[in-house]
Order: C-alpha cells, then structure tokens, then sequence
C-alpha cells in the first residue's frame, strides 16, 4: 500500500502536465489572472458563442476569443487611448507551450510591450529576453548618416515607440509602428508634437515580422513592409 500512495502523488502530477498541454488559449488566460493585474481586471465570461469582458467603466464588450488557432483579443477605454490586450500560445517543436502576452497603448503613439511566458510546476517565468531579438525603433528605418546622427536622442527614442500585434492564425507576431496620429498633428502644425515631426522622414516601414522559429523556441527578424 505504501507503494501505491506513493507514486499517486506523482502521477497526479503528470496527468496535470499532460492536461495542461491540451489546455486553450482561454484557460491559460484564466491562469494569467493570478499572475497579470490587467487580465485579473478584465476577467472574462462567455454567454452563449460569445465572449464578454467589463471594461474600466464596467460596461459589458464582446471580445475576440478564437480556440481553434489560441488567440485572443480585447480593447478597452483608458485616459486619451484606448488599451488593446492579446493573448496566444505558442507551439514548440518539442510540444511544449508558451504563451505570449501583448498590451497596446493607443494615443498620440502606439506603444506597448510583449511577454513570452512559460508555465511549470503551477508558476509563470518571463522569458521573454531569451526568446525575442531586441527591436528598436532603428529597424524601422532605412540606415542613414542623418538618422545616425539623432540615433540616440532621449527624445527621438522614447516618442518614436511601436507596438506588437500578435498572430490571429498562424505564428509570425508584427512590431508595428503606428504614426499617423502623429502625421495628422504635424500637418496642422500642432506645438505639442513639432520636435518629433523632422524625425518622421527617417521612418521608411510600418511593420517587422518576426517570425516563430518552432524548434529553436525563439524569434526572428524577418521582413519588413
């Protein structure tokens, strides 16, 4: 008996990490909750085929939730923008997940942050500096002796920010650089933006893909558009 007891424990376990690996993009949201306060804030519920969260100003929103290719996407009010949240898993040669974690911040600039997590043992790990190559602003940009010259303004580098959008099918995630708030207000001449529109001739592309590299578990620069 003794014997029994004590490899149920382990078992247990393993049925939990098998379980875990067939989970959708829905219940690693859930398990998100305990470990993100935006997505503890913006817990979702379903009522018949369609997804709800309550927003900042706790109106019921129909959110984006696809299970068949794990992504999900929701968007709420916040002070002069709007946040976009996304969540997806990611699939790695080996069957292990992880799960990838976008928040966008749209007001005069679209600026946001990505997170590749991965869960064990019941704990979220960010790993996140192993997984994506480092993206600046820069590879926006077609190399120049002009843009070389302001390449580290304090200025330049913290307005001229970017966003991610996670991959709705498929695995590619997009750095996207959103500027046309921005070309509006320098077009009417507006004060509160003039030090940044010079800089805006420097940027040549929208977007960068990076591309999911399944058995390495890492990111890629690929193309630019």
């Amino acid at each position: 008996m003794k014997f029994y007891y004590s490899i149920f424990p382990l078992a247990l376990f393993l049925c939990y990490q098998i379980n875990l690996k067939a989970q959708t993009v829905v219940d690693y949201y859930q398990l998100l909750a305990d470990y993100d306060d935006d997505i503890k804030l913006h817990a979702i519920y379903k009522e018949g085929d369609q997804w709800y969260t309550n927003g900042v100003d706790d109106k019921k929103q129909a959110i984006t939730v696809d299970e068949k290719n794990n992504y999900l996407e929701l968007k709420d009010k916040e002070i002069n923008g709007i946040f976009t949240l996304e969540v997806s898993v990611l699939k790695k040669a080996d069957g292990e997940n992880l799960v990838a974690v976008v928040k966008n911040h749209l007001d005069i600039f679209l600026h946001g942050e990505i997170h590749i997590l991965k869960f064990r043992n019941g704990r979220w790990s960010d790993i996140t500096e192993s997984v994506m190559p480092n993206i600046t602003y820069k590879d926006f940009t077609e190399q120049s002796l002009s843009l070389a010259a302001s390449a580290f303004n304090p200025a330049l580098n913290h307005h001229l920010e970017f966003g991610f959008q996670l991959p709705k099918k498929g695995s590619t995630v997009l750095a996207l650089m959103q500027t046309q708030i921005l070309k509006e207000r320098c077009a009417n001449n507006d004060n509160s933006v003039r030090e940044y529109c010079a800089s805006l001739s420097e940027i040549s592309y929208s977007s960068v893909d990076l591309n999911w590299d399944a058995k390495n578990g890492k990111f890629v620069i690929g193309k630019r558009q």
